[in-house]
């Protein structure tokens, strides 16, 4: 007789917090987040420290758009406690006509069901790297 994992599912976690910035639940998103945990965004060289300025970089980067959204292209578990997502967002700039878009990785480092420290990237090259590095791949 088997018994049921209690450890949860990583991949589809990480496809939940997605699925609650699409419906804009950032307190289900922010909930992913262990107290202390650390995003970086590589693009901006930015370190976002905790919740408070997660929930503002979130907030503000959602608002720059209209009809903002994220579609998952890829998530892998890398190791016990890693996560690699691939997504896709799209959006039109507040202000503008076009639809903007852009391919982004996110790795996420977890304990306990929680993010301690997310990095995005956006050379998907570069992601895969980090997953593997912080797996002890």
């Amino acid at each position: 007789m088997s018994e049921d994992s209690t450890t949860p599912d990583l991949a589809e976690l990480f496809r939940g917090g997605l699925d609650a910035a699409n419906r804009r639940d950032l307190d289900a998103v922010l909930a992913l987040f262990a107290p202390g945990a650390t995003w970086e965004v590589m693009l901006l060289d930015r370190k976002l420290a905790d919740a408070t300025a997660i929930r503002g970089f979130l907030e503000d980067w959602i608002d720059t758009f209209k009809d903002w959204g994220v579609v998952v292209e890829e998530v892998l578990t890398v190791g016990d406690a890693v996560t690699l997502g691939v997504i896709r967002q799209t959006g039109q700039a507040r202000g503008g006509s076009g639809i903007v878009g852009a391919t982004v990785a996110i790795v996420a480092l977890w304990l306990d069901g929680q993010i301690l420290r997310a990095i995005n990237f956006t050379d998907i090259g570069d992601a895969r790297t980090a997953a593997e590095h912080l797996a002890g791949a």
